[in-house]
């Protein structure tokens, strides 16, 4: 299953290991988790999560620097 990358403070969903202590069992798929969980370092709506990419073109693309804040695309009140 993919991996997804918070794209604000760089925390990985990992469907692995889930995120039991916000309700998501290991096994979960990204896609099964519902869109009310939010992101359990800083808060931020699953929206705003990507699938990280690990192929070589990916990996070329690199990926953020954690704690780097949003994209210029996310807009923050």
């Amino acid at each position: 299953m993919d991996k997804y990358v918070c794209t604000v403070c760089g925390y990985i969903y990992d469907p692995a290991e889930g995120d039991p202590d916000n309700g998501v069992a290991p096994g979960t798929a990204f896609a099964d988790i519902p869109d009310s969980w939010v992101c359990p370092v800083c808060g931020v709506p699953k929206s705003d999560f990507e699938k990280m990419d690990l192929s070589p073109e990916g990996m070329k693309k690199g990926i953020r620097k954690i704690g780097q804040g949003p994209p210029p695309s996310i807009k923050r009140p």
